[in-house]
């Protein structure tokens, strides 16, 4: 009897299986536009102009990048819109990085972020970024050639920042624990065209969801010591001449020599921690402690307007 039971259970079962197995929605990989980068403008009218860079797959040829702009009001329109371009159904699974352009970001982004945050296929990992002019000039405008994947090349060109300890993470993880975080605010990368290249030019600043401000690179150093703690990575800075002048090193056929104001010193192994204590809150007074733990690859001296290296 228990016997007779248990195979009308196991066959109950694999009918189950075999009934949800069979109502799966298939996707064959040929019929699907696999969306790797978007770009947000904004447009006349408080339009959204949005520019998707996806990959389609046809076994009788190599993969194939094509992009698509079209104009909505919000990202689902945009969407909707997008797909009457294409034979291909666009998907987001695949989406390795989205831009919005500086005038968007001094609007606000969130209910565009909040779009990404409830898409299921759309992952945390997802870089966030902001062009310095036209996310659509940066997304069609470039050298990068026609069978390379653009989302995948911006992707490691901010992975590998991040990895050296050049970036603060700009995932969307990041950006929603930053922005939801009590005395926190969001920072992203600024991308920007030079000579059809793409390059990271600055780091935008953002008051709740709005870009207020920027720091170019020689000031990213600050930035990152001061809301993260360095693990390695490297760095040169400026120091004053004068506190280091009785540590120069004087070996045979050493000629004195007028220091110039500054020195610069290149960091490398850089391990730091910080702490930050409110002074004032009506003022808004900190005092910041910073601890730093490096070694010294390289120093200059200058002398007229040719460095000559001290020590490496």
């Amino acid at each position: 009897m228990r016997k007779w039971v248990k195979n009308i259970t196991i066959v109950f079962v694999s009918m189950n299986l075999i009934f949800l197995a069979g109502c799966l929605q298939q996707r064959p990989l040929e019929k699907l536009g696999l969306i790797t980068a978007a770009g947000f403008d904004l447009s006349k009218k408080n339009n959204i102009l949005g520019t998707v860079v996806y990959q389609q797959f046809d076994p009788l040829q190599k993969n194939v990048t094509k992009k698509i702009m079209e104009q909505a009001k919000t990202s689902k329109g945009l969407r909707q819109d997008e797909n009457l371009q294409t034979s291909h159904k666009l998907v987001s699974g695949q989406m390795r990085i989205v831009i919005y352009s500086k005038k968007l970001a001094q609007r606000g982004i969130i209910q565009l972020i909040d779009t990404l945050n409830r898409d299921p296929t759309i992952g945390n990992m997802l870089y966030v970024t902001i062009s310095d002019g036209k996310a659509v000039d940066l997304l069609t405008k470039n050298n990068i050639g026609k069978g390379s994947n653009l989302g995948t090349f911006l992707y490691n060109l901010i992975k590998q920042n991040v990895e050296g300890e050049q970036l603060i993470s700009p995932t969307l993880h990041e950006f929603n624990h930053s922005f939801y975080d009590v005395g926190k605010d969001p920072v992203l990368p600024v991308l920007k065209l030079r000579h059809g290249d793409i390059v990271i030019s600055s780091v935008a600043l953002f008051k709740n969801d709005r870009l207020v401000d920027e720091l170019k690179p020689d000031k990213l150093f600050f930035l990152k010591v001061l809301v993260d703690s360095y693990k390695a990575g490297s760095q040169e800075i400026p120091l004053n001449a004068k506190e280091f002048k009785p540590l120069i090193i004087k070996t045979a056929g050493h000629r004195e020599r007028e220091f110039h104001d500054r020195i610069y010193m290149t960091i490398d192994n850089i391990n730091s921690s910080h702490k930050i204590k409110v002074l004032d809150k009506d003022k808004l007074r900190f005092r910041v402690q910073v601890k730093l733990k490096s070694r010294i690859l390289e120093m200059t001296e200058h002398t007229g307007n040719r460095p000559c290296r001290l020590w490496q």
